[in-house]
């Protein structure tokens, strides 16, 4: 019989990491009014589940291997892309967001690079051979 277990490209992994990893820096940074409000008081750093540090450790973590897979899949123009979309959402995203309507505006510029890094490790997989997470 065969295996049909859905399985996700090294690719796809390394181009969604750096997204991960913008996120769990975000939950650090945003703990303090996370805490207020109802909706979000139950996430982990509020709640108390997980501490500030222990979050900023697990994206730093996450950044790394983002990185370092973009760089061994997708070369280093998917490298500067991953890198400047976790800076661009956690330096200017987070910041703004609070402060201006403008920071909104920055949502469609942040898609557009996890956009281009996405077609920058397509093309370099394009000229190289595929690799198979399935194959046993």
């Amino acid at each position: 019989m065969e295996d049909r277990t859905p399985t996700i490209s090294p690719r796809a992994f390394s181009t969604a990491l750096p997204a991960f990893a913008a996120c769990a820096l975000n939950e650090a940074q945003e703990h303090k009014f996370d805490a207020l409000m109802v909706r979000t008081r139950r996430r982990p750093i509020p709640s108390g589940k997980i501490s500030p540090l222990g979050a900023t450790l697990w994206a730093v973590v996450l950044a790394a291997v983002a990185l370092a897979g973009l760089g061994w899949l997708g070369g280093w123009l998917a490298v500067a892309l991953g890198t400047l979309a976790v800076l661009w959402y956690n330096g200017i995203y987070t910041y703004l967001k609070r402060r201006s309507l403008v920071a909104y505006a920055q949502v469609a510029h942040r898609t557009s690079v996890a956009t281009r890094c996405g077609c920058s490790m397509a093309k370099r997989a394009a000229k190289t051979p595929p690799i198979d997470c399935a194959t046993k």
